[in-house]
């Protein structure tokens, strides 16, 4: 199993950007967290219990990961909001899990951090409208967040000022890169 990675802060992007890297380089879309798992997510979303949210979120990518090993489909998966995700929001807002994650789930080949400026990224996110405890929370812990996603990102592309198209096509090509130098390394 093959997993692309894209990860970063809310309102970099990352769901604008997922289809259109995904179809650059041939990959399947993999949701994090499977659509059935929503009545699950939506309990976990109304505790205001970090480090309980943090063990569903890693269990449902866990869940998906091994749902895409048992299908026929997608040698290559691409997944917007994956293990780093996870651990560096939750890690950042206080979470006490300490495990290693790749026990859990495949470690990516390529995690692309997707970064923005930060008045873009907050106007992204204003604009969805009355902010949840969750996103007041990691916003008030943002900080710890970034410092926290450090270790889960291969490379980081910028989402500024330009096209998703472009984006797409900047990230598709470091992938693309990465995945070559990979198979020759």
């Amino acid at each position: 199993m093959r997993i692309i990675a894209l990860e970063g802060l809310s309102g970099v992007g990352k769901s604008t950007l997922a289809p259109l890297v995904a179809q650059r380089i041939g990959a399947e879309l993999l949701p994090a967290i499977p659509m059935d798992l929503d009545a699950q997510r939506k309990q976990a979303d109304a505790s205001e219990n970090v480090t309980a949210r943090h063990v569903f979120y890693l269990w449902a990518i866990a869940t998906a990961c091994q749902r895409a090993r048992e299908s026929a489909t997608g040698a290559l998966w691409l997944v917007e909001s994956y293990i780093g995700r996870a651990m560096a929001y939750h890690l950042g807002m206080g979470s006490s899990l300490q495990l290693a994650p790749w026990t859990l789930a495949p470690k990516p080949q390529v995690s692309v951090m997707i970064t923005c400026n930060e008045q873009v990224r907050l106007q992204r996110i204003s604009a969805r409208g009355e902010p949840t405890y969750w996103r007041r929370r990691s916003e008030s812990s943002i900080e710890s967040i970034r410092d926290a996603y450090n270790e889960y990102a291969d490379l980081s592309v910028p989402n500024d000022n330009t096209s998703p198209d472009c984006a797409a096509e900047q990230i598709a090509r470091a992938v693309r890169a990465m995945l070559n130098e990979g198979a020759n390394g």
